[in-house]
């Protein structure tokens, strides 16, 4: 009888009615009765699944809504429903969801890879895509200006982005404030993303239908200065910034980390001109693609994370001939060797230039292959580039005063890469060969160059390239080498997730030993 009263609460207590279910359920045998029970109570467990399953894809329980705001002017931050876009959820993706589609162009001297990025406006909803260049050798997302981000729903902070490049050559650069809101890529939200929007900027990628930069480096890169000091002043024709405050989370490693888990990021690239030409892919999904062939591996080798994803190379190998003693530092100005997708070239010592330049005057084919460390004590790391393929595409380049090596965005046109953060390691897939002819026309660059001195600085691409100039550069004015790290200001908001941007400092500062990446709190040179 205890039984049947469990039963009661689910029909309609209605007189005889009632009388005559209990009846019913009592003429039952008993393990009957035990199974409709079993059945009741895993369809609770069921019901609540799925209750926890619709809060996670609407982005949390109905207490949530306070996310937005109107507008980052002052005086005018009213407060407005979610969005109408389905926000990032914390749970098992497909790989399609997982990844972020990219394009390619080529640019003012070189291919370009592209992410399509969109704010999201006051009323919730998406605001047109901008193409921006996608940067492994920066940390800055950062937006050309338009008239059209005045409807995007940020929160406007005490701080602004200020970026200096191509030193040596023409002023390039930007400036303007550090916001923070929701912007959408591919399938994937970044939540409370911290970016900049360019109040003034100088030979920037911000013409031919590109629209700004998507950094996807390291957190000490992304380096914020207070506004209530003195602004920017770039009139003179000499780029200045103020003394740094600090560094905030980047909005592409802020979100591999908020997801938990493993980090890795994935970068693939056709090596062709075109759209949906790549795709990056962020935890899971970068070792469950079909670009990922676990059989034909090289490495893992060890990488570094010291703002740049830096590696160390231990020689070079090229027609029969080797090269050493590239003294890779990720810590000195002028000695970090890194794998950059901004660089358009593979930027090769000048002894190493001037080889490969000699080999392909006289049309004898050989390879270019730069050794790395494994990862774990492990056995080195070739990583291998036709040199006929390269020059074919333009892929070589010339490094001056204030560049060591960079693995530039040709790498991808033969490599699958897949950097895998947490274990601070970086993987390499080889790809079919290359055709013998470039995918575009381009000039290449291995005529014989005179060598160049300090004083004639390297003419280069594009203000991503290559970076040569008098002397080593640093992107914080005043701050020279030796007098790291810049100094840390103590005035940054805390809020209490420490995942969402200007999440506090990295204080602990920790020697890096060559080749090592060891997270430091420090603010580097980078490029």
């Amino acid at each position: 009888m205890t039984m049947a009263m469990m039963f009661l609460g689910a029909v309609d207590s209605k007189g005889l009615e009632v009388m005559w279910q209990l009846k019913a359920l009592i003429r039952l045998p008993l393990p009957a009765v035990l199974c409709g029970l079993f059945l009741t109570l895993q369809g609770c467990e069921e019901l609540q699944h799925v209750k926890k399953e619709a809060e996670a894809v609407f982005d949390g329980t109905n207490e949530t809504k306070r996310r937005f705001k109107s507008s980052g002017r002052p005086g005018n931050q009213t407060d407005r429903e979610g969005p109408t876009y389905a926000p990032v959820a914390k749970r098992s993706r497909s790989v399609q969801e997982s990844s972020i589609p990219l394009s390619a162009v080529s640019w003012s001297g070189g291919q370009r890879l592209l992410m399509a990025v969109s704010p999201v406006s006051s009323s919730g909803e998406l605001l047109p895509a901008q193409k921006l260049v996608v940067d492994t050798g920066s940390s800055t997302l950062a937006f050309c200006q338009s008239s059209f981000l005045q409807e995007a729903a940020f929160e406007s902070t005490d701080y602004i982005s200020c970026n200096q490049y191509n030193p040596g050559g023409d002023p390039t650069g930007y400036w303007g404030p550090f916001v923070q809101g929701d912007v959408l890529a591919g399938n994937m939200t970044f939540q409370k993303a911290s970016y900049s929007i360019m109040a003034f900027e100088e030979n920037m990628p911000c013409k031919d239908g590109i629209q700004g930069i998507f950094g996807i480096a390291f957190r000490q890169l992304d380096v914020a200065y207070p506004a209530g000091t003195t602004l920017p002043n770039w009139d003179t024709g000499k780029a200045s910034c103020p003394d740094a405050a600090g560094v905030v989370p980047p909005p592409m490693i802020q979100q591999l980390r908020s997801e938990g888990g493993v980090e890795k990021l994935g970068i693939f690239w056709s090596g062709q001109v075109g759209e949906n030409q790549g795709r990056l892919y962020l935890d899971a999904a970068a070792v469950t693609n079909e670009h990922y062939n676990k059989s034909s591996v090289l490495g893992p080798a060890v990488l570094g994370e010291v703002g740049w994803y830096d590696v160390t190379v231990q020689k070079i190998q090229l027609g029969g001939r080797e090269f050493a003693n590239f003294d890779c530092d990720p810590n000195t100005p002028g000695k970090q060797c890194i794998m950059d997708t901004g660089t358009p070239a593979l930027v090769l010592p000048p002894e190493v230039f001037e080889a490969a330049a000699e080999l392909i005057n006289f049309g004898e084919p050989a390879s270019l292959t730069f050794f790395l460390p494994g990862a774990s004590g492990e056995q080195e790391v070739p990583v291998s580039f036709d040199l006929i393929a390269l020059n074919n595409m333009a892929a070589l380049s010339k490094g001056g005063a204030g560049t060591n090596i960079i693995l530039g965005l040709p790498l991808w046109a033969f490599y699958y890469t897949v950097f895998d953060i947490t274990d601070q390691s970086v993987s390499l897939f080889p790809k079919k060969k290359l055709q013998s002819q470039p995918s575009i026309p381009a000039q290449s660059p291995m005529e014989p160059q005179t060598p160049q001195s300090p004083q004639s600085p390297q003419v280069i691409p594009w203000p991503f390239g290559p970076f040569t100039g008098p002397s080593p550069w640093t992107p914080i004015p005043g701050h020279q080498p030796g007098s790291w790290p810049a100094p840390v200001g103590g005035s940054w908001p805390q809020p209490s997730d420490p995942w969402t941007p200007f999440g506090g400092f990295e204080e602990e500062r920790k020697p890096a030993k060559q080749g090592e990446g060891r997270r430091m709190g420090e603010l580097p040179v980078h490029i």
